[in-house]
Order: structure tokens, then sequence, then C-alpha cells
């Protein structure tokens, strides 16, 4: 019997755990012809909120109508291949019940996040128009010859942890 009490208490913790990622949702600053979204996933120990300016940036230099959608409250400010699925479909749906009417989503993840979402465009590439990488890459043994949606790597030489020959792997 205490077996199956703690049973009970792992799958609420589950439940807990996999559901617990909000989506805030920048909405288009600018009218236009086409909606675009872009959903970005933060890197380690980096709040989803951080990417506001990044993401208020893209939206002010972009012609139409561009959605933002912000992926916050991973456990820990780490993003994970768990929760990442649940996340995007989330983004999705709150971008059509916001007044988004377009096919093109994008995906873009940031360092740890960039890693679950290249993971991510490669099981679900129906969903995307395509992904970007912020400071990260596709793991081994991806390449990008075999993926199935444009991707857009983004590395600066200098932040000290993704070493640019494991970006190079990914062209070979």
């Amino acid at each position: 019997m205490k077996f199956c009490y703690y049973i009970i208490i792992l799958l609420n913790v589950v439940v807990v755990f996999v559901n617990s990622v909000h989506v805030k949702v920048l909405a288009p600053s600018q009218n236009g012809t086409f909606d675009i979204g872009i959903i970005i996933t933060p890197g380690a120990d980096i709040a989803g909120e951080a990417y506001e300016p990044l993401g208020l940036k893209i939206q002010k230099s972009f012609p139409g109508r561009m959605w933002i959608a912000l992926l916050c409250d991973f456990p820990f400010n780490t993003p994970n291949p768990v929760q990442l699925p649940r996340a995007v479909d989330d983004a999705i749906s709150t971008f059509k019940k916001k007044g988004f009417q377009g096919n093109d989503i994008f995906l873009a993840g940031h360092s740890l996040g960039g890693v679950f979402v290249g993971m991510y465009g490669k099981k679900h590439p129906s969903k995307l128009a395509g992904v970007m990488l912020f400071a990260s890459y596709l793991t081994k043994p991806n390449r990008l010859r075999d993926y199935p949606v444009p991707l857009l790597t983004l590395s600066g030489d200098l932040d000290g942890l993704t070493r640019i020959t494991r970006v190079v792997d990914t062209f070979e």
C-alpha cells in the first residue's frame, strides 16, 4: 500500500513538472500582410523573460506582423526535452488564440535550449518553417545536410562555452 502511495506522489510531481512552462507572447508591434511566429527557448540558468529585448528588436526590424513567444518558467530555469514539445504546442495555440493567421513558425533556442530545439526540429519538422540556434549546434551525429527544415546557426567565438569546432562538425 505504501508503494502505491509513493507512485501516486511521483505521478503528481511528473504532471506538475511537465505542465509548468509558461508562454509569454509578444503580439506584433506593426501591421503587415502576413504573420510570422518565433518561439524562443532560453539557455540554461536564464529566465525566458530575459529574451524579451531580443524579441522586441526582432519585431521592430521585421516589416510585417512578427509574433514572438518566450518560453518561461522551466524548472531551475533550465529547458529540457520532456517539457519542450508541450511548450511549443502551447505557444502555437496561444499565437492562434491571440489572432495569429500564418503558417510559418520558427523555433529558436539559445545554448542548451538550442540543443533541445535542434532535437525537436528533427522529430517534428511538419510543425516548423525552420530552426534557429543561438550559440548552439546540432548534436552528434546530426548533420546539417540531413536536417529536415531550414536551420540558422548564430555563434560567437568568445562566449566561452560553445567551441567553433563543435559547430563546424555539423557541416561535415
